[in-house]
């Protein structure tokens, strides 16, 4: 479930996913209305496995609809951005769609990479375009199966601009880790206030990491740092 201003008119709307087998989900939108909510536009995504954001790409105050899915085809993945309007997104409608063939995407679109497994937005520059951040937890890195990436691209009026994507792994200058097999960095993320100056920080799930105990890590502008469950007291 994902909540946010889709249709511009001052009040957050939500959008969620219901599952119907290990092959089909639907979506739905919500919209706020003074006396509650109505029923937005629906749809059916088969085969699916979905995850939902919302954030203004483009800026233009109606918030727009990311949807992951890993699920597709093999399980190389997709996103989809679907655009904010005044009656709510149309799911089957244009809409910008980004996988790992779409250019300036860093990868090859592999079977099981799982591009879109989680998605996130956030205006992270202040710029007033809503940017993305997508898990690829299947991405092998050069030989090292299955250590995972995440993708960000930025918002403009455009929406997404694909040619400014980065690609980040544990390989990555100053991120915590190194590149193992069966890691699935990028299998979580999500914009949150992370620094310690209250600063919006990218988390990443790792769930494979030390044989499967799982790190989460904090990537700040300036400072990076992980936690994991037995840093909590919680037995894995």
């Amino acid at each position: 479930m994902a909540a946010g201003d889709l249709t511009g008119d001052g009040r957050p709307d939500l959008a969620y996913t219901l599952f119907g087998s290990e092959e089909e989900a639907y979506l739905r939108t919500m919209l706020s209305e003074p006396d509650g909510h109505t029923a937005g536009d629906g749809r059916t995504f088969s085969p699916a496995q979905l995850r939902v954001a919302v954030g203004d790409v483009n800026g233009d105050g109606q918030a727009e609809l990311a949807v992951g899915n890993s699920g597709t085809a093999r399980h190389r993945g997709r996103v989809e951005i679907f655009p904010g309007r005044a009656t709510g997104p149309n799911l089957d409608g244009a809409r910008q769609e980004i996988n790992q063939s779409t250019s300036g995407v860093p990868g090859t679109g592999e079977d099981n990479d799982e591009f879109g497994d989680s998605v996130t937005l956030h205006d992270v520059d202040d710029d007033g375009y809503a940017d993305i951040a997508i898990g690829v937890p299947g991405e092998d890195i050069g030989r090292v199966v299955d250590a995972g990436r995440i993708v960000t691209i930025p918002g403009s009026a455009r929406g997404l601009a694909t040619g400014r994507t980065t690609g980040i792994n544990q390989g990555t200058p100053d991120i915590p880790g190194s590149v193992e097999r069966g890691d699935e960095f990028g299998g979580y993320v999500d914009y949150r206030a992370g620094t310690a100056a209250g600063a919006v920080g990218l988390m990443v799930g790792a769930p494979g990491e030390d044989s499967g105990e799982g790190r989460t890590y904090v990537l700040g502008d300036d400072q990076a740092w992980w936690f994991k469950p037995s840093h909590a007291g919680i037995e894995v």
